[in-house]
């Protein structure tokens, strides 16, 4: 979270200095990152595994190799891809079907902690009756 909050740190030290791209990318890359910190799961490590990988790539296809331009694309076509499809599950799962994980996107297991599916209905089962 301490990332995001520098990157957005440098994204408006951008738009001070009129640089509106580089404000744009860090600000809203450095938002995107305080947000994600909040509720991780195995789809967005993907995301952002492959938006980091991309970029990487993307770096590397400003020197003109064919090859790396062509592989940069593909991963930039990837990575879109896992963008829609978490924003396409986190809709459908909260709105539409309101919270009941229907479009799955891994949950994350903590060391010391077992999350299966059986365990974790088990855990909100009694969470719910301790509510009641």
């Amino acid at each position: 979270m301490a990332g995001g909050m520098i990157q957005t740190l440098a994204g408006l030290t951008e738009f001070i200095r009129n640089n509106m791209f580089a404000g744009t990318a860090l600000a809203s890359y450095g938002a995107f990152w305080i947000g994600c910190a909040f509720s991780l799961n195995i789809a967005l490590m993907n995301l952002f595994f492959s938006l980091a990988t991309y970029n990487f790539l993307a770096a590397g296809a400003e020197t003109g190799d064919i090859v790396c331009m062509k592989v940069t694309g593909y991963v930039g076509i990837y990575t879109a891809a896992s963008a829609w499809y978490i924003s396409f599950a986190e809709l459908l799962n909260e709105i539409w079907f309101r919270g009941r994980v229907v479009i799955p996107l891994g949950a994350m297991t903590w060391p010391g902690r077992f999350n299966s599916p059986a365990s974790i209905e088990a855990r909100e089962r009694k969470r719910l009756q301790k509510s009641r």
